[in-house]
């Protein structure tokens, strides 16, 4: 039988790792558009646009999963009785 509380835990460090994978794919994307952009890619679209757009996919959904890992965190850490006094 688990520890009280130790699925949580799982769940937010599986959180914090989604997130932290979502910002490395936004990170690559970027590098390879950019990559694109100045070698084969001829268009008025601007660079930067991409980059708003790969924000979309990746940086805002990134930013609502690590959120929800902090929420899941605060759960876990009432249920242990953990207190960080600051």
């Amino acid at each position: 039988m688990m520890k009280k509380g130790k699925a949580l835990q799982i769940v937010y460090k599986s959180l914090y790792a989604m997130s932290a994978l979502l910002v490395l794919t936004f990170v690559v994307f970027s590098v390879m558009m950019t990559y694109r952009y100045y070698t084969r890619f001829t268009g008025s679209f601007p660079l930067y646009a991409y980059f708003i757009i790969y924000a979309f996919y990746y940086l805002i959904p990134s930013m609502i999963v690590f959120v929800a890992g902090i929420i899941v965190k605060k759960i876990y850490t009432k249920k242990q009785g953990i207190h960080n006094h600051r």
